[in-house]
Parts: structure tokens; C-alpha cells; sequence
């Protein structure tokens, strides 16, 4: 079971793509790299991407931290089903 802990790092990682996403860009702005549409169009779809597994894995934690779902105690699933 995780623990507080584990949130807390889980959330942590959702301000670090903030951060990947402002380095992209300052590349973007400020670099000879060439970005087309096609290019861009990948790069952001990628970025959703890892940001949506970010928020599913960030759920599960925050489910295990407070019982929640799948994680309740035995006795409580089955005094009050889903």
C-alpha cells in the first residue's frame, strides 16, 4: 500500500512536466531547431500523453493513500458494495 509519501512524489511529478513543457518552449523560441506543424502537432500529443499517465497513476496512488475503491478494507466492501 502506498503511503503519503508516495502522493506527495506522484504530485511533485505533474509540476516537473510543467517544467518539460516550458523547456520545450524556450527550445521552441529560442533555438535553430526547426518545429513544423507535423513536428509540433507530435510533440504536444506526446506531452497530453504523459501527462494523462501521470494523472491515472496520481488517482491510484491517492486511492491506495485514503482506502479508497479496490482499496477499502474487506470489512467495508462488504458492507457496502460498489
Amino acid at each position: 500500500m502506498k503511503t503519503r509519501f508516495d502522493l506527495e512524489s506522484d504530485i511533485s511529478s505533474i509540476y516537473s512536466t510543467a517544467d518539460d513543457i516550458a523547456t520545450i518552449a524556450q527550445v521552441i523560441t529560442d533555438s535553430d531547431e526547426i518545429y513544423d506543424n507535423d513536428r509540433m502537432f507530435n510533440l504536444l500529443n506526446g506531452l497530453s500523453e504523459l501527462l494523462n499517465a501521470k494523472a491515472v497513476k496520481l488517482e491510484d496512488t491517492f486511492k491506495q493513500v485514503h482506502r479508497l475503491d479496490q482499496y477499502r478494507p474487506r470489512h467495508i466492501a462488504d458492507k457496502y458494495p460498489l
